[in-house]
């Protein structure tokens, strides 16, 4: 009966909800006056008080010491000599209070700390703030830090960020205080990023030198990491055989000479790779490609008919290796220009996507960007967009033109028209590759037309030539616009022959730089002439790499073709190059510098011919 009264009698319960912060605010409390401590945690010189009971709630490691019978379960002072004072009180500061401040400048003893002591998400923590900080001034010790606490995530971020940005962090000094088992993995990477293979080679002399007592015995395994056949001859018979370190290790020299041979027979290299030497190209390495974008294609169909075809792909030709493939991502639309700024591919395109409005136009720079996590794409830069004042006047190509400078995009344009005068502007702008914004400059000379025909577009240092035939516009940003003498021009015969081959052809041709000295292309500019396979073709496209003149598709008989010419400067001779996988006409084209990646995995179109010597 009276458990029945009991069991009657009302309950309700009652909780503080800032009850465990409040004890373990007051526990902090006697902590810092010394209140009860009943241990000591001794880290080097320092000594830290703490209460058993709460190190024990916060940590597995105190938990697991006063659960069993060890020495240190009774013992008052416990040592921690392998570990940081500053990190240790860091942790044990969290235990009391549940809030950890990392800096890049304790993270590293922090997370010893904890790893030793194993508190409860601590590690999660200093994981989460290392992956947050990856940067060229901390990805080599994240990663060494990763791979020590066994952070296989953390470990792979780290690794990516350093491959992705080998070329930045290979001329840091921490590069040249690795250990040689990390160096190694690292060049042993096929997605180690560099721009050519002889910068890893200059690194091991750099790396083995730094600490030439400790780690000379250990540069022939390094050198054989480095994939000496996809070096340019000249510098290994030059730069590298000519390296004390290789003179002192006959294997070292026995490899070169190796490597020697068979850059000496480019298509044996090609053809039957040496199972000793690493040839595959890394991920990274430059690869010198044209790039054509636009023009039309035509497909030939059973009956015989053809069909012309825009919009085509972007094509790229990889030189060394004499083939065509596609680049990914589908190109700008109604493309009217293409040039090459800092190896990085812009085509420009132009329009109006809002067709209510005719009282503008607009240019957009579309880049072909490589360094995307999921592939390389077109994409449009930030401010690489201009809009003009005037309708499109004409939809052709012609009327608009590029060029650059390292750091500036020059657009003249004269397809706005001015309905209050009848007439074309005439604007001239530049864009600032540092501020990204677009500067309007001096209009353009009542008497330079740029029409169907486009002429010649030519930057030396921060000048800029617009060549039309003979006639020689000049653009300096303090004088302005002048006309010069081109027979004055100390490259004047080389203009004439890339002229001549640019006959009825629609797209201009863009100069980063001149050669340093034409004298080899004046000497034979006759030759060039005479000898060039189809002196009736038109609509094709023109590019030059070093000295070399490709000349890539085109019209001949009113029917596209697919071939590939190249005038071979240093042999004086034109050759037929990989065809291309459709006819075109009327393309664009630049040279560039593109990372391998971009493409390994493009569709390559294998139906290439044999480069072949055409005789005058």
């Amino acid at each position: 009966m009276a458990e029945d009264e009991f069991s009657s009698e009302p309950v309700r319960e009652f909780c503080t909800g800032d009850h465990p912060g409040n004890i373990l605010q007051n526990l902090k409390g006697l902590r810092d006056t010394g209140t009860l401590c009943d241990i000591v945690l001794v880290v080097g010189n320092r000594e830290i008080f703490a209460h058993r009971a709460v190190m024990a709630a916060g940590s597995q490691y105190f938990a697991s010491i006063y659960r069993s019978d060890y020495t240190e379960t009774h013992a008052s002072r416990i040592e921690l000599g392998s570990l940081d004072a500053g990190g240790v009180e860091t942790v044990v500061q969290y235990i009391y209070t549940g809030v950890l401040r990392l800096t890049l400048g304790n993270v590293h003893v922090v997370l010893a700390a904890a790893t030793h002591l194993d508190v409860l998400h601590l590690k999660d923590y200093c994981r989460q703030f290392l992956s947050d900080n990856i940067s060229l001034g901390t990805c080599l010790s994240v990663w060494a830090v990763a791979d020590l606490y066994d952070m296989d995530q953390l470990k792979e971020q780290a690794l990516k960020f350093i491959l992705d940005n080998f070329t930045e962090i290979m001329v840091m000094e921490d590069v040249l205080e690795l250990p040689m088992e990390r160096l190694l993995e690292l060049l042993f990477k096929d997605a180690l990023f560099v721009d050519k293979e002889e910068d890893l080679f200059e690194l091991v002399v750099r790396w083995t030198k730094y600490d030439i007592v400790n780690r000379k015995a250990m540069f022939p395994k390094l050198l054989a990491s480095i994939r000496t056949p996809l070096m340019d001859l000249e510098y290994v018979i030059n730069n590298m055989k000519s390296e004390p370190l290789l003179k002192e290790f006959p294997e070292c020299l026995s490899l070169t000479d190796e490597a020697v041979s068979h850059l000496m027979r480019p298509q044996l290299l090609k053809e039957s790779p040496p199972t000793s030497l690493n040839t595959r190209p890394r991920l990274g390495t430059l690869k010198d490609v044209i790039v054509v974008c636009g023009g039309q294609s035509e497909a030939v169909l059973e009956d015989g008919s053809r069909w012309t075809i825009a919009n085509v792909p972007a094509l790229a030709y990889i030189i060394d290796e004499d083939r065509w493939v596609d680049l990914k991502g589908s190109p700008p639309r109604n493309p009217v220009e293409i040039f090459n700024l800092s190896d990085t591919v812009y085509v420009a395109n132009k329009g109006n996507p809002d067709v209510r409005n005719t009282s503008t136009h607009k240019y957009r720079f579309f880049c072909y960007n490589t360094k995307m996590e999921y592939g390389a794409r077109w994409v449009l830069p930030q401010g690489m967009e201009l809009e003009l004042p005037g309708v499109m006047s004409n939809l052709m190509r012609g009327g608009m033109l590029t060029a650059t400078t390292p750091q500036s995009v020059f657009l003249l344009d004269t397809l706005g028209w001015n309905s209050a005068t009848s007439s074309h502007l005439r604007v001239m702008f530049s864009f600032d590759t540092i501020t990204k914004r677009w500067h309007q400059l001096s209009n353009l000379p009542d008497d330079l037309i740029i029409g169907y025909l486009k002429p010649l577009v030519i930057t030396v240092g921060e000048d800029l030539y617009v060549l039309n035939g003979t006639t020689v516009f000049r653009y300096n940003q303090s004088l302005g616009w002048t006309r010069d003498s081109f027979y004055s021009l100390p490259w004047h015969n080389e203009v004439t022959v890339l002229q001549t081959l640019l006959k009825a052809n629609y797209s201009g041709l863009h100069y980063s730089a001149l050669p340093e000295s034409s004298g080899d292309l004046m000497d034979i500019t006759a030759r060039i002439r005479r000898g060039f396979p189809n002196p009736n073709l038109e609509g094709c496209s023109v590019c030059v790499y070093k000295k070399d003149i490709y000349v890539i598709g085109g019209l001949k008989d009113y029917f596209m073709v697919d071939t590939v010419y190249k005038y071979n400067c240093k042999e004086q001779q034109w050759q037929e190059q990989c065809k291309l996988p459709t006819p075109r006409s009327c393309a664009m084209c630049c040279y560039a510098r593109v990372p391998y990646r971009a493409v390994m995995h493009a569709k390559n179109h294998a139906d290439c011919v044999v480069p072949v010597r055409l005789e005058d």
